[in-house]
């Protein structure tokens, strides 16, 4: 009999962890959607107007050499390279076309 009540405690002990395991995992949050990252590349003659003008007044002799219009999780930012001579910078514009940021190498 002892036998019997022994195996029956241990039964429901393992039932209940097993339980208990089965809830914590159901609790768990559920995985994070991956947001892609969309590129899109623009033509320099095809740039802002906002931007050229942005461009020209606090870089001067800077040319257009690359932009890219970039969505990532909703936002747009536009990433504008210029260059004068040997000097590279790429500047950073929100979707209104205002600059936020100069890139620091």
């Amino acid at each position: 009999m002892k036998k019997f009540i022994l195996i029956t405690l241990m039964g429901l002990f393992t039932l209940s962890v097993s339980a208990q395991n089965n809830q914590n995992n159901q609790k768990s949050d559920p995985p994070k959607e991956k947001k892609e990252i969309k590129r899109t590349e623009i033509k320099p003659a095809d740039v802002d107007k906002k931007i050229v003008d942005y461009v020209k007044v606090n870089f001067a002799d800077f040319t257009i050499e690359k932009a890219v219009k970039i969505e990532k999780n909703e936002v747009t930012k536009y990433r504008i390279q210029i260059k004068k001579e040997n000097t590279i910078k790429v500047l950073f514009f929100d979707k209104d076309f205002k600059f936020l940021n100069e890139e620091q190498n």
